[in-house]
């Protein structure tokens, strides 16, 4: 498997990427920010994810989210400008219908950025940045990061044998598959446990706990580290005193209300793009590198 660029940098200039990306996607309700947000993860994700399976089933995860927001805020909410029917003599309004499907394009994107954070950060990144301010905050994190695709593999291969071992009758009722899933669940919560104790007695022997022990890393941090520290830095202080001082606050309800933007809005939110199509340049520029160096020795 080829390494990717992004696995190369420092896991602190991955974080604080991600870190940017969530909090201007999770602060504000403007739809232009929001669709850049999500088409831009979109692309990353396409990028870095190498099996697509997994994103297929993040798009047909998205489309019930979106669907169900939009349905919902017309119950939540009864105020607008623009009737468009009525239900039992309440009045039903467009701009319920907006806000929701805002509200839902932001939760979509920030699902997304997290699915890039599961992607670029494993489990030995995240304990070694919480290992150091907070061992057991970095190993709960790392545990977490651990355990659930493990418990997925493992409900697999326990599903996967009680079929070979004819246990299981595919064909079965409602009730029968509810009672063999049951079956495979308590497998599980056993095999877990069980793991379990002998993870605790490995941490144990190997001193976990002890004072003064100290943890192998293989992260150093260079000089491309400390430049792409100090611009994302930069940009993201740049982003959130735009979001302070509400240049891009829109309002929804009763009445859709837009700020007029100016020339610091459309610098924050070029801004905005570049920081988050920047593992997709690394690696466009990565390649053309190759593809040119392979042309010179041929």
């Amino acid at each position: 498997m080829n390494q990717k660029q992004y696995e190369k940098a420092h896991p602190l200039v991955l974080l604080l990427y991600v870190i940017t990306m969530l909090i201007v996607t999770m602060s504000t309700i403007n739809v232009i920010v929001l669709l850049c947000s999500f088409f831009t993860g979109l692309l990353v994700c396409i990028c870095l994810e190498e099996n697509k399976k997994k994103l297929v089933n993040l798009i047909s995860l998205s489309i019930p989210i979106i669907v169900f927001m939009i349905g919902l805020q017309p119950l939540l909410y009864h105020t607008g400008s623009k009737v468009l029917f009525y239900v039992n003599e309440s009045a039903v309004y467009m701009e319920n219908y907006l806000y929701g499907a805002v509200i839902s394009l932001m939760l979509v994107s920030g699902i997304i950025w997290c699915v890039i954070l599961r992607i670029m950060i494993d489990s030995e990144k995240m304990f070694y940045l919480f290992g150091r301010l907070s061992p057991t905050l970095g190993l709960f994190f790392t545990m977490i990061l651990r355990f659930i695709p493990l418990f997925k593999n493992r409900l697999k291969q326990i599903h996967e044998g009680q079929l070979a071992m004819g246990i299981i009758n595919p064909s079965a009722g409602l009730l029968s598959n509810m009672k063999y899933r049951l079956r495979e669940f308590s497998i599980l919560v056993s095999w877990s446990l069980e793991s379990s104790i002998e993870t605790a007695n490995s941490m144990e022997s190997r001193g976990y706990g002890l004072k003064g022990r100290t943890s192998y890393h293989k992260f150093t941090m260079n000089k491309r580290d400390k430049i792409f520290i100090s611009i994302q830095i930069m940009i993201l202080a740049f982003l959130v005193w735009e979001l302070v001082n509400k240049k891009y606050r829109v309002y929804m309800l009763p009445v859709i209300i837009m700020n007029k933007w100016d020339i610091f809005n459309i610098a924050a939110l070029v801004l905005f793009i570049c920081e988050a199509l920047l593992p997709v340049i690394i690696e466009l520029v990565f390649y053309v590198k190759k593809k040119s160096m392979t042309k010179k020795e041929s």
